[in-house]
């Protein structure tokens, strides 16, 4: 319980931003012209694969042992590879 009211505030705070963030990019693109592509990818998503289970409790920092740093460049491949928007920003590169 104590661990949700710790976080169900900074989550809420989290999602609004990332509304904020999206709204203004997607105002900016459209001042210029540009297509967007909003990609979000999530950590928490990879928590029930062995491989990357530990990667959800890795603290905030930007001390990170090699280790880790591996397994977080890998686990952002693979999220990236399944994300349907980076697959069409991908498309719109080859495209050009």
């Amino acid at each position: 319980m104590l661990r949700l009211m710790g976080t169900v505030p900074v989550d809420r705070y989290t999602a609004e931003s990332k509304l904020r963030l999206r709204a203004a990019l997607e105002a900016e693109a459209r001042e210029l012209y540009a297509e967007l592509h909003y990609i979000e990818i999530e950590i928490d998503s990879l928590r029930a694969e062995p491989e990357f289970a530990a990667l959800v409790e890795l603290p905030t920092s930007f001390d990170l042992q090699p280790d880790a740093i591996r397994a977080l460049h890998r686990a952002s491949r693979r999220l990236l590879g399944q994300s349907p928007e980076y697959q069409r920003l991908l498309e719109a590169f080859r495209e050009s």
